[in-house]
């Protein structure tokens, strides 16, 4: 509910997420309504837009016009300027060409901003990060969002497979012990006089029972660990579609 073309065009213009609008405005429609931002800049709502998927790496719920920024209030602070590069809070995404290589890029950009810069930065040299890489293995502070962490994902991998060979083995162990009981009560049912179906259903149902038992324990136990999991690791299981409400 937006037009992209002139939505973030003009000063003072803002752009929501349909969270962010309910949150704020309730069932009324938000668009053409006034936000005032901290306590001094009156914002004019001019778009709304879906929410972002949880699996995105953007993470925001309002958008506001660059020129905005450029207001007096803000650049006469030394903050928000076009030419302050000791702005640290702005995100630039590139979009290379497949025959540019990002290394030469980045020593380009260190070079166009030593010649231009007006005041010494922290660091004069600027490097390229794979965006598919952010979450992952980027430890840059003032991410957009909680990284994920790379070595996390392989301890978690480690002990899953651990797990996993634990439970192959007790399982192997304990299908060998039930070989020989399963022998021994088949023969005995058959002493009794039982038919092969009489015997086939008595398996049956005793694996049902067992398969049952354990799929309400699975359940409980999802359950119960979801809101620890979804705590830990910054993730709606939910939104995700693994669990449903």
């Amino acid at each position: 509910m937006y037009d992209p073309e002139t939505a973030l065009k003009e000063p003072r213009s803002v752009v929501l997420t349909e969270k962010v609008a309910r949150k704020l405005f309730g069932m009324a429609d938000p668009m053409g309504q006034e936000l005032k931002m901290e306590s001094r800049t009156i914002m004019k709502v001019t778009g709304i837009i879906e929410d972002l998927p949880i699996q995105s790496h953007l993470e925001f719920g309002m958008l506001a016009s660059y020129s905005t920024w450029q207001g007096t209030e803000f650049t006469n602070e030394g903050v928000y300027g076009d030419n302050h590069f000791r702005n640290f809070y702005t995100y630039t995404y590139v979009l290379l060409y497949p025959e540019v290589d990002p290394a030469d890029m980045a020593l380009q950009l260190t070079e166009l901003v030593t010649t231009r810069k007006k005041v010494d930065l922290v660091s004069d040299v600027f490097t390229l990060q794979q965006l598919y890489e952010i979450h992952l293995y980027s430890d840059l502070q003032y991410e957009l969002k909680a990284t994920g962490g790379g070595v996390k994902i392989w301890i978690l991998l480690g002990i899953s497979m651990l797990i996993l060979v634990l439970t192959w083995a007790n399982y192997f162990n304990l299908s060998v012990a039930y070989a020989f009981e399963l022998s021994k009560s088949i023969a005995i049912g058959k002493l009794a006089g039982a038919n092969q179906f009489q015997i086939a259903g008595q398996l049956f149902i005793e694996n049902l029972f067992v398969t049952t038992i354990g799929w309400l324990i699975g359940v409980i136990m999802a359950i119960t660990l979801t809101p620890s999991v979804e705590y830990l690791f910054e993730i709606e299981l939910s939104s995700m579609g693994i669990l449903a409400n």
